[in-house]
């Protein structure tokens, strides 16, 4: 009878580690969307230079931002070119002219890109320091500091 116990004590810890180390796998990632693209221009000493990789906006899921001219929490320009394939038209916008901000993608794409994520915060010498567009250098119209640029680690994709 004891060795029945000790078992169901043993399995019952084995069951108990296999499911914690899975929702702590999963725990680690973020869900979001993929909500506006935007191209800049490198800054060298202050001047724009060469154009930086394409960089993309994330809404994190329950976000404040959600409904606001802005749906974004994060932006990225590590995020793999292999993960998404976004329509042709996405990769004609530079960025918003009006604000030097992003493009957000239109209403009707715009809660198609869903991804699980892990990021992390970019160290200082991770940062790229860009603009888009004269009005960033001037007198910026969108607050970029207001979002966190950010590394992806790992991306998971969850399409519709």
């Amino acid at each position: 009878m004891k060795a029945i116990l000790h078992l169901a004590v043993i399995c019952g810890l084995i069951i108990l580690t296999v499911f914690s180390c899975e929702n702590k796998d999963l725990d680690d990632y973020e869900e979001g969307l993929i909500t506006g693209t935007f191209l800049g221009y490198k800054l060298i000493n202050g001047h724009l230079s060469v154009d930086t990789v394409r960089g993309f906006c994330i809404l994190l899921k329950n976000s404040e931002h959600s409904n606001s001219n802005s749906p974004m929490d994060l932006y990225t320009f590590s995020l793999p070119d292999n993960y998404l394939i976004f329509p042709p038209e996405i990769y004609k916008y530079r960025y918003n002219g009006s604000t030097c901000g992003p493009m957000f993608f239109p209403d009707s794409i715009i809660s198609k890109y869903k991804i699980m994520l892990k990021y992390r915060s970019s160290t200082e010498d991770e940062i790229i320091d860009f603009a888009c567009g004269f009005c960033t250098l001037d007198a910026p119209t969108f607050m970029w500091q207001f979002y966190e640029q950010v590394i992806i680690e790992e991306v998971k994709i969850r399409l519709p």
